[in-house]
């Protein structure tokens, strides 16, 4: 077997295994509790073509592993681009050396390497690992996205205070897609207060989760089907400036921005 069969067959194991990608291709749960709606609601809502019963699902633990691991690998992987980070923008900037070769090095790293990893990481990532589900499709993209920004904060000087104190600092601030505010010894631990200010929140948010996530899972998540292939080379990033592929990206950044929330005020209750 030839190297890239290998490497290939990793992606698989580990998408096969470790994502559960053929287990979570369909969502082939039975209801645990069926229930019936009222004709009135029915009609305010425009269902009353599709029947008035309707089910709760248990959640699937094979999900939640899925979600745990893809986070996990989201973390390892932007930790190792803000090990570079540190070395080649924070280092530099800080020194504030204003010699061409150091000043221009944050803006070459980071729009030249790192920014381009975080955009590109998702669209391979997905074919490598053999992603189907959607929501673990989505979720794969979550620490891209926060490194993505947060790597511009580092490039122009926007970091929160003490974050770029240490390298250690830096890769737990971006590890995590909540902010995890620093001071002059560390990571600032939270208050009862706060813990109970972010349970209320996170409950709430939870709901709102549902509603939406309910309304986009009619559209099969996106309205508009996605035509490209599932190999690597059938990727055409032309696709993603179409009229279409603009509203999907809007709805899905809604979506992120109600996701990003609500596990926000859940990791920071917990």
């Amino acid at each position: 077997m030839s190297s890239a069969n290998r490497i290939e067959s990793f992606g698989k194991w580990v998408g096969d295994n470790l994502l559960f990608s053929e287990v979570l291709e369909a969502d082939n749960r039975a209801p645990c509790l069926i229930f019936s709606m009222p004709d009135f609601i029915l009609r305010l809502f425009h269902m009353e073509d599709g029947g008035n019963e309707f089910g709760l699902l248990a959640p699937r633990i094979e999900f939640w592993i899925a979600l745990t691991m893809t986070l996990i690998f989201g973390a390892i992987f932007s930790s190792c681009l803000f090990c570079i980070m540190y070395q080649f923008i924070v280092i530099p900037r800080k020194r504030n050396n204003k010699q061409n070769n150091e000043y221009m090095t944050p803006f070459l790293v980071g729009v030249g390497i790192i920014m381009p990893l975080c955009a590109l990481y998702p669209y391979y990532g997905l074919r490598y690992f053999h992603i189907k589900n959607k929501m673990i499709k989505f979720l794969t993209g979550l620490a891209q996205l926060t490194s993505f920004f947060r790597c511009s904060e580092a490039m122009f000087g926007f970091l929160p205070p003490n974050v770029d104190d240490s390298l250690t600092n830096l890769i737990i601030y971006n590890a995590f897609p909540v902010e995890v505010k620093f001071n002059a010894n560390g990571a600032i631990k939270s208050t009862w207060t706060t813990v109970s200010h972010n349970g209320a929140n996170c409950v709430k948010y939870i709901l709102i989760l549902g509603i939406y996530s309910s309304a986009k899972r009619a559209y099969d998540y996106q309205p508009y089907p996605n035509n490209e292939g599932e190999n690597l080379l059938d990727i055409n990033i032309l696709t993603g400036f179409s009229r279409q592929q603009l509203i999907n990206n809007t709805l899905t950044a809604i979506f992120f921005q109600v996701q990003l929330t609500t596990f926000g005020f859940g990791l920071n209750f917990l």
